[in-house]
């Protein structure tokens, strides 16, 4: 009887690891704008790159550096979701 009950326990156990987790798949928006005036972007921009956004003119590029890839994923727990995208847009 002891055997079945350890043998069951286990069983559970590995089951509920084994159980599948189910992540959000929305896509909030939220403007450029204020992303730029948290505490976080001003540590990490120093101003010497501009940015242009959406149908903004660019001065003539001068310079073509090449494009680059970033993940768009970030750990979200203990954040709201527009903290979570602020930080995965100046991750990028």
């Amino acid at each position: 009887m002891k055997r079945i009950f350890q043998l069951s326990i286990v069983a559970a156990l590995t089951l509920s690891a084994a159980w599948p987790a189910h992540a959000r798949d929305s896509k909030p928006i939220f403007p450029i704008a204020p992303a730029l005036e948290v505490k976080d972007a001003k540590e990490k921009l120093d101003g010497s790159v501009k940015f242009y956004f959406g149908d903004q003119e660019t001065p003539k590029v001068l310079t073509k550096l090449g494009t680059d890839v970033t993940n768009q994923k970030t750990n979200k727990f203990g954040k709201s979701d527009e903290r979570a995208c602020n930080w995965v847009f100046l991750s990028a």
